[in-house]
């Protein structure tokens, strides 16, 4: 009954807190999980790129580069 999975459904990120009896704790455990994960990391620094406007789309860029004019 205390154990806490998060998914998060953008990144596909899965964690889970289960070794604390309340449950408060175990999602507390299970955020902190959350963001350590592969896949959350990428995410987020793709969304942080994407909002400073640094993002580079690779297929675009690849395309831009295999250009005639080049």
């Amino acid at each position: 009954m205390s154990c806490c999975r998060i998914y998060h459904p953008a990144s596909g990120a899965v964690a889970e807190g289960k070794e604390q009896r309340d449950f408060p704790q175990n999602r507390k455990a299970a955020f902190k999980r959350l963001v350590e994960k592969p896949e959350f990391k990428k995410w987020h620094r793709i969304q942080c790129a994407k909002a400073l406007g640094t993002y580079i789309d690779a297929e675009k860029w690849a395309d831009e580069q295999m250009d005639l004019k080049n």
